[in-house]
């Protein structure tokens, strides 16, 4: 177990609703060159398949000197940021899409996301998902991180009701567990096995707080990790069931947790070891149906964690990357 950090965080990641003012604090509106610079990549690449552009390829002085500066502030600064701007309304789905991916070579390498071996996936509602991932439900998905190091999103179709974004920071998270139940951090350091429908159960147990050289890292999936006494006919510890309550309740509050909706044509970017992310349930109709581009983004060099906090990843390279399984 790494050491517990006994100490208030008081970097840019401990954020609040009020120091954010919500939404508009994670908020970067492209300017008109840089809209300009879009069409003149997407211009130059036509021909060239979405997965086969490079960062050197989606480059652009009027563009890129912005996504090194979103990149900075997911790695080192509040862990998240919404760019808006792209209209969703006058572009093609395909056309979004290669934006969309254009933009995360700037971030990271996108990996795959599921049993179908899929790099850009798809957070939809699909009724006959045999693995039943929330990402492919209507229902709500509460706040939790996923297995890559960045996620990212893409709005492409609103639902007709529903799917409202949350955020909620995991250093605040912490600083409040840490001055009102101290006693608590032990358990969340130490983690637990969890267990996913297509990973299984992972080999050691997961921490939901972890500590490398000062720095907070965070993995919270509350379902996977009681599913995972479950799956191994165990109880789950008293004081880490306790401590996932406090967690959930801390969580939950006003001051904690930023909501608002990602419209069409917004691209929201998280840094998975900083920032949980969730949304409501939603209802879709005949003339809209949610749809959203979803990255799993590997990020080299990326914060400095411990190995446990990338066990799922790995299995997803191991078992669905075609290309790692040819060359292993």
């Amino acid at each position: 177990m790494t050491p517990v950090i006994r100490t208030t965080i008081n970097d840019a990641s401990a954020w609040t609703t009020r120091s954010t003012g919500g939404k508009e604090g994670f908020v970067r509106d492209l300017t008109p060159a840089q809209l300009a610079a879009i069409d003149d990549l997407l211009t130059r690449l036509r021909g060239i398949a979405t997965h086969d552009i490079t960062r050197d390829l989606f480059s652009h002085p009027a563009l890129t000197p912005l996504l090194a500066e979103l990149r900075e502030e997911v790695m080192h600064g509040k862990g998240a940021v919404i760019l808006r701007g792209v209209d969703g309304s006058t572009r093609s789905r395909e056309e979004c899409e290669r934006i969309f991916w254009g933009i995360g070579t700037h971030f990271g390498y996108a990996a795959v996301q599921s049993s179908r071996r899929d790099r850009i996936g798809y957070v939809r509602e699909e009724l006959d998902d045999p693995h039943r991932r929330g990402y492919r439900s209507s229902s709500e998905l509460v706040l939790h991180t996923d297995s890559r190091a960045i996620v990212a999103l893409m709005t492409l179709q609103a639902a007709e009701s529903g799917g409202v974004s949350h955020l909620a920071s995991s250093a605040t998270i912490h600083n409040i567990i840490l001055r009102e139940r101290p006693d608590l951090l032990a358990p969340l350091y130490r983690g637990s096995r969890w267990h996913s429908s297509e990973v299984g159960v992972t080999r050691g147990n997961i921490p939901v707080f972890s500590n490398v050289d000062g720095c907070l890292s965070v993995m919270f999936f509350e379902d996977h990790i009681r599913r995972g006494a479950t799956t191994l006919g165990e109880p789950l510890a008293a004081d880490l069931d306790e401590a996932l309550a406090f967690f959930r309740t801390v969580a939950s509050r006003d001051e904690v947790r930023a909501r608002f909706m990602l419209e069409p044509g917004e691209i929201m970017i998280c840094n998975n070891f900083v920032v949980l992310h969730a949304r409501t349930e939603f209802k879709n109709s005949a003339e809209k149906q949610r749809l959203l581009a979803r990255l799993w983004l590997n990020v080299e060099p990326g914060r400095p964690t411990i190995p446990e906090l990338h066990e799922r990843a790995n299995f997803y390279d191991r078992t669905y990357d075609p290309n790692l399984m040819e060359n292993a």
